[in-house]
Order: C-alpha cells, then structure tokens, then sequence
C-alpha cells in the first residue's frame, strides 16, 4: 500500500509538467525562431572566417557553403515574412500560414566589419 501511496503522490506531483500551457510561453515565434537561426549563422561565420581582414579571406567566404546557406535562409526568412507578398497559390507555403511579418530591417553603417557581409551581394 506504501507504494501505491507513493505512486500516486507522484503523479500528482508530476502530472502538471506534462501540460502544454507550461511550455507554450517559451517558445519563440518563427521570427523570434528565424531571426535567431540568422543571427548565429551570421555571427558564427563570421568569426569563422574572419572576411574583412584581407580580400582573399573574403573571396573564401563568399565563395564559402556557409555564405551560400546564409543567403538562403536570409531570402527564406524574407519570404516567409513579406506582408507584400499576396499572389501565392493556396498548394504553396505562404507568408499568411505565418503569424509574424517582417516590417523593417536595418544595418549598421560601413565602419563595422562584418556590416558589408551582411546583406546578400547580387553579381
């Protein structure tokens, strides 16, 4: 009889973890989500590759799989988050399935380092 005493205590005890209300609160929206997976990948990168210290370090960088895979999760978070974006056929993912909508990005002024690597380069 302890042991189920003991049983029960413990379901009673744990049984509020398993809520989805205590866990809903701290998960990041997809743009909280999205610009963090943005941020880290940036960040990361560039203390990988250091692309400001010299051109042929920046040539590797963005010539890089890295640099390939931050611009494609840049123009993806830019789609997924475009409030223009309104002639989309219903089969297809569209920034509407998503609650959030980009309104502004900014960027620092040329005297950063990383500023110039920050947006995607069209050549």
């Amino acid at each position: 009889t302890r042991r189920v005493i003991m049983l029960v205590l413990l379901i009673m005890l744990a049984l509020p973890f398993f809520q989805p209300t205590l866990w809903k609160d701290k998960m990041p929206s997809s743009a909280q989500y999205g610009i963090n997976v943005l941020y880290r990948r940036f960040t990361d990168d560039m203390a990988r590759f250091e692309p400001w210290a010299n051109a042929s370090a920046s040539s590797v960088y963005l010539q890089s799989m890295a640099r390939s895979v931050y611009v494609s999760d840049f123009f993806a978070y830019i789609y997924y988050h475009n409030p223009l974006c309104d002639s989309v056929p219903s089969a297809v993912s569209t920034p509407q399935d998503v609650l959030s909508t980009l309104f502004w990005v900014g960027a620092t002024g040329d005297s950063s380092d990383g500023a110039q690597f920050f947006l995607p380069r069209f050549h």
